[in-house]
């Protein structure tokens, strides 16, 4: 039998890390298998020295054949400032892990991913949300859900469960997903995935 590659995932919180666990499982069924790294750390955190040092001692305890960087941009692709430190923070943080590292930075945040299947969200929070907007576009969107979910109040928590149930076809229209599953499987290719 053949081994399973395994994937580190670093996120800003553990419903992140699982969301995107799920939405991987989901993509490349049966494929690899996903470590959480950082558990305890989260948000800003990560981009502390001792983030940095916990990473170097769990990447090299769990051995992941790759390790998927999961944050938010917490703005709009424009805004180069917060650009430039989510790269300056990738770049660090890849450094740490032998350069093995994939980012996948979300626009504004992960969130925007649950209103491209806005049938999904309408449906499990009695909301009827009509997008006629690029979801991108879309500020704040976890906070933007919380205020439009009716039948109950949406959490970040729901989200490893909302993202086993989102249409991953009408996730194809998501630019930042799109280039990071490129960059993704890209890596994979290198490394003889």
């Amino acid at each position: 039998m053949v081994e399973m590659a395994l994937i580190g995932l670093v996120g800003e919180a553990p419903n992140d890390t699982d969301a995107i666990r799920t939405l991987l499982g989901r993509k490349y069924p049966e494929k690899f298998q996903y470590k959480a790294l950082l558990n305890k750390i989260t948000g800003s955190q990560l981009d502390s020295g001792r983030a940095k040092r916990s990473l170097r001692i769990e990447y090299e305890d769990s051995k992941p054949e790759l390790v998927v960087f999961i944050r938010d941009l917490d703005g709009f692709q424009e805004d180069t400032v917060q650009l430039k430190n989510r790269k300056d923070y990738f770049r660090k943080s890849n450094n740490i892990v032998d350069d093995l590292g994939v980012f996948l930075l979300s626009i504004y945040s992960l969130e925007a991913l649950l209103l491209y299947d806005l049938e999904l969200f309408n449906t499990n929070y009695g909301s009827s949300i009509n997008m006629d907007q690029e979801p991108m576009t879309v500020n704040m969107p976890k906070e933007y859900l919380m205020e439009n979910s009716n039948l109950q109040k949406y959490k970040d928590c729901d989200n490893p469960n909302l993202f086993s149930q989102l249409d991953l076809k009408k996730l194809d229209n998501c630019n930042f997903l799109s280039k990071f599953y490129t960059k993704f499987e890209k890596k994979l290719t290198e490394l003889g995935y």
